[in-house]
């Protein structure tokens, strides 16, 4: 569980896994079945699920860990932008602090 709104930068998803409470993002360069119980549980706790194949943008997300950032997400793009610092709710779109694994 996390203690502030955070984006998680995870390697490798097996399906089986929870959110953490305070995620409000998961980004992976794993792909997962959009029926699996954490794409379900996901979209249930309202956490955006991404995978994202691109990498040279999954390295610009790694360096910003421990950084405040703002994800967004529109036609399929998700964007992942640092801020300056941390705002009090927790939807994606407001700031979040994001942690790799």
């Amino acid at each position: 569980d996390f203690p502030a709104p955070s984006v998680v930068l995870v390697e490798r998803l097996g399906g089986e896994e929870d959110p953490p409470r305070g995620c409000v993002a998961v980004i992976t360069p794993d792909t997962v079945d959009v029926l699996s119980h954490l794409a379900v549980r996901a979209r249930t706790m309202g956490t955006l699920l991404a995978s994202c194949f691109d990498l040279e943008m999954l390295s610009k997300v790694r360096k910003l860990d421990g950084c405040w950032v703002q994800v967004s997400h529109r036609a399929g793009v998700v964007l992942v932008e640092e801020t300056g610092s941390p705002v009090s709710s927790m939807s994606v779109g407001n700031s979040a602090s994001l942690t790799t694994t």
